[in-house]
């Protein structure tokens, strides 16, 4: 004889989001949905090369993605920029100047 014993069957707990929960897992799918439709529509513009016309129809000047530059004003300040090897005057006279204060102070015993 076998002795089976059969237990009560409980119900499962659910789990339910509520409320904000909800709302905001709701929020999320429609905003990933609607991210897919764009990238849907830039993946066909993209084959069809719509791209190629929206990019020659709108320049970067225009849509402000790009700005002029000047050559001109460029050229004439590398001219005025010294090069790193080359000494400034009034920068060496300076030091000199705060080097010789300083051994006079310390001459004269200044602390």
């Amino acid at each position: 004889m076998q002795n089976q014993t059969t237990l009560p069957v409980t119900p499962t707990a659910t789990t339910s989001a509520g409320g904000w929960l909800q709302q905001g897992n709701a929020l999320l799918s429609n905003a990933i949905g609607l991210w897919g439709q764009v990238e849907a529509v830039k993946a066909q513009k993209s084959t069809s090369g719509g791209d190629q016309v929206a990019k020659q129809t709108a320049p970067e000047l225009a849509n402000g993605a790009a700005i002029k530059v000047d050559v001109t004003a460029t050229d004439q300040q590398a001219a005025s920029v010294t090069p790193s090897n080359e000494i400034n005057k009034g920068f060496l006279m300076f030091s000199v100047g705060v080097l010789v204060m300083g051994l006079a102070m310390k001459a004269k015993g200044f602390k």
